[in-house]
Parts: structure tokens; sequence; C-alpha cells
């Protein structure tokens, strides 16, 4: 037997067109049934349950909003600067260098040449204030950004 006859449904529809609209928990215990089942029924015929969408007063819990959007506006695109960047020319590498064991905080760390040869040294030179280059292998090492 289904739990839904015809004279349930009609039952139903008046109860929930009445002004005095019984929740759906009391609804399931007159029918016997669970609230769920009396939940989906009301949704399938397309009626209102109490409360249905707004404050729940068992809860004390009001339904979350969804945040609105805001619109955003966003600056014209600019023409990209063209002015040439200073950079200090960089002082000729004069081919000493230091090995990785002599590197210490007061020595430049930038590396020169190929990390496998045995040649591979750093440059060694006193390093810039808060820097671990020299003022030379800093403007080597950061490169100013430039728009494609």
């Amino acid at each position: 037997m289904t739990a839904w006859s015809e004279e349930r449904i009609a039952d139903l529809r008046e109860q929930c067109a009445s002004p005095e609209r019984p929740s759906a928990g009391d609804m399931a215990l007159r029918y016997g049934i669970t609230r769920n089942a009396v939940i989906g029924k009301v949704k399938r015929l397309g009626l209102l349950l109490p409360n249905h969408g707004s404050y729940n007063s068992h809860s004390g819990v009001r339904p979350r909003k969804s945040p609105e959007r805001k619109t955003r506006f966003y600056a014209p695109p600019t023409q990209p600067d063209t002015t040439p960047v200073s950079v200090d020319p960089p002082i000729p590498f004069d081919g000493k260098g230091v090995t990785l064991f002599e590197l210490w905080e007061g020595t430049c760390r930038f590396p020169i040449g190929d990390p496998q040869d045995a040649a591979f040294r750093f440059c060694g030179r006193p390093p810039r204030a808060g820097s671990p280059y020299c003022r030379e292998c800093h403007g080597l090492a950061y490169q100013p950004w430039r728009r494609a």
C-alpha cells in the first residue's frame, strides 16, 4: 500500500492551504509517516509549508543569503611605459672570484660559470646592503620588469 492515497493528498492540500498550516512534523505524526516524506510530497505537489524559506522558529537560525556580487570597474588599459630604465653598467669580472668554501656574509654570491665545471666561482666582491649580490651583480640578477 502506498503512503499517499487520494484522500491523504486531498487532506494535505487542505492543510497547506489553511491559514494555520501545521508543520511537516505535525503532518507526519498525523499520517504515521516520516517528516521527509511529507516535505517531499509537498514539494512534488508544488505546495508551501509554513516558514518555508524564512526564519526557522525552532532553531532560531535565519537562512544564509547568497552574497551579492559587486560590479567591479577596472581602469582602461594604459599604454606601456617605454622610457628606458637606468641600469648601472656592470663592472667587468676580473676572473678571480671565490669558491664555495670561501663564501661568507661579506661576499657577493653571484655564480659565475657552469656549476659542473672545475673553474666555477662566485663573484666575491663586497655586497650591497640588504642584498646577497654586489652592485654590479645585483643589476644582472634583478632585471627590471618590462611589458611584453
